[in-house]
């Protein structure tokens, strides 16, 4: 199994001049077996970007027309849009593939957000996992998974240098923001991470935790 990258990208202007740029990958994926299932698997990633640009030139476009117009009346500079998704594969063979894509808004203000989301394919079977599929024997595996990044975090916070690193109330809100879909695949394990804001401040950024396969 191989993939390649597949870039879709513009810079627009009103006025001559710049109000919006993006940039948008995405994957497809090549395999010697042809199967059905991979054409389907590339078109779905094709529609996400070609639906993530339409959203770009549609909304975020016409968005920062109305700032640029309210800048140019007050006197204000005039700072573009940025949009960008980028992708990371972190498990690919004849059987899984799994990944995660970030994607990246910024419409003024002191920074951008970033917002992930991941996907873990069976290729064989043709479908999408879920984290339960890694725990079939194991009814309590998200209250597990909760208290072992608990105790991670626990552990992390005992290093003076991460001291804020996290919310006062990280433990309440890694049982409010947990997510079972928010994980990928990697060689070592399962990686579950939790979006910017859920658990610490944006400073650190998206938080993750590797839960090895022999837990």
């Amino acid at each position: 199994m191989q993939a390649t990258n597949i870039l879709l990208s513009d810079t627009l202007f009103y006025n001559n001049e710049q109000v919006l740029s993006y940039k948008i990958n995405y994957p497809q994926f090549i395999t010697s077996n042809c199967t059905s299932f991979i054409g389907k698997l590339n078109n779905y990633y094709k529609e996400n970007a070609l639906k993530f640009e339409k959203y770009c030139r549609d909304t975020l476009f016409p968005e920062t027309v109305e700032q640029y117009k309210y800048a140019k009346e007050n006197n204000y500079p005039i700072i573009p849009y940025e949009a960008v998704m980028n992708y990371n594969i972190t498990y690919l063979t004849d059987c899984y593939i799994s990944l995660y894509f970030d994607k990246y808004i910024f419409t003024g203000g002191a920074h951008g957000n970033t917002t992930r989301f991941s996907d873990t394919w069976d290729v064989c079977k043709g479908c999408i996992m879920q984290l339960s599929d890694f725990f079939p024997h194991n009814p309590n595996f998200k209250d597990d998974i909760i208290t072992f990044i608990i105790d991670d975090i626990s552990e992390r916070l005992k290093n003076p240098n991460l001291q804020g690193t996290y919310f006062d109330t990280y433990k309440q809100d890694v049982h409010n923001t947990f997510h079972e879909g928010n994980f990928y695949m990697t060689p070592n394990g399962i990686v579950v991470f939790f979006q910017q804001y859920d658990i610490a401040p944006y400073s650190s950024g998206i938080q993750e935790f590797l839960i090895p396969y022999c837990s």
